[in-house]
């Protein structure tokens, strides 16, 4: 009974880590450390109670649980965020990608930005910075060189509160280190 406690534990733990790395919030770093700590209890306690080879099948199924619970983690968080999660429609990774596959993406982009641009409230927040939707790519391709990630970028660039706060801080004429701790901490 008590091994069924403790794997029922242990996936529990290493779904909340998972889930947890998606989250934004200030107290994220105390509840990975709590989070930890309670992992790390309870190998101890396969270790201790169970012997060495329950203790080193607990330590290797941990990693896999969480390879195995990362995605569906991301899910989830992206559900109950609605974004900044790294789950988007555009695979950043660009080795090994094809011309055709490049073609692809590009055109995607390109709807997107026409979505982007076409949208009321994302139109009201360039006009209160005097900009045109032109610049959206410019946006993308600044966040990008100061090393925000491409999902992340196209996720601010489609939230209206978000674009102005990137468009204010740049106004503010706040660094890029500065500028990069804000949004990806946000």
């Amino acid at each position: 009974m008590a091994v069924y406690i403790l794997w029922t534990a242990l996936i529990i733990v290493i779904f909340l880590v998972m889930l947890n790395g998606f989250l934004r919030y200030d107290w994220r770093y105390r509840a990975d450390s709590l989070l930890s700590l309670v992992w790390l209890a309870l190998l101890i306690w396969a270790f201790w109670g169970y012997g060495l080879r329950m203790g080193l099948v607990a330590l290797l199924a941990s990693f896999a649980l969480a390879s195995l619970s990362k995605p569906l983690a991301g899910k989830l968080a992206r559900r109950l965020l609605g974004y900044r999660t790294g789950f988007y429609i555009f695979d950043a990774r660009e080795e090994g990608i094809t011309p055709q596959q490049r073609a692809r993406k590009k055109a995607k982009q390109d709807q997107m930005l026409e979505v982007y641009g076409r949208n009321p409230k994302i139109q009201k927040v360039l006009k209160e910075h005097g900009k045109t939707p032109a610049i959206l790519q410019e946006q993308v391709a600044y966040m990008i060189a100061i090393g925000v990630e491409e999902p992340l970028a196209w996720e601010i660039i489609g939230n209206p509160r978000d674009l102005r706060v990137l468009l204010e801080m740049q106004n503010q004429g706040l660094n890029d280190e500065e500028i990069h701790y804000k949004l990806t901490r946000g």
